[in-house]
């Protein structure tokens, strides 16, 4: 099962359910309550399936605008960290 389908597996989407309803359907980091709401993982373990993070604290609801700032940005903290572990003679398979 890819990603995408995990995505509309309906464990995901009772977690999805638990997390808006435990952030009040209301975006953690602006506040929205009138834009469309993503549930984000505030990070990644290839081998688990999203809904079997921790739900406290894996999860966080973000507007689309907010979610895609982050994701933004995320990326760009990646390349960075990877650079800088380049310098130091490191590559991400070795981390």
């Amino acid at each position: 099962m890819n990603y995408s389908d995990k995505l509309k597996d309906p464990r995901w989407q009772k977690v999805r359910l638990k997390v808006l309803e435990r952030d009040e359907w209301t975006c953690q980091e602006c506040a929205a309550t009138d834009k469309m709401l993503s549930v984000h993982h505030l990070y990644y373990n290839p081998q688990t399936d999203p809904w079997d993070y921790p739900l406290i604290k894996a999860f966080r609801t973000l507007c689309a605008d907010c979610h895609e700032r982050e994701t933004k940005i995320r990326r760009q903290a990646e390349s960075s960290l990877l650079r800088q572990l380049a310098k130091m003679g490191l590559t991400a398979g070795e981390i």
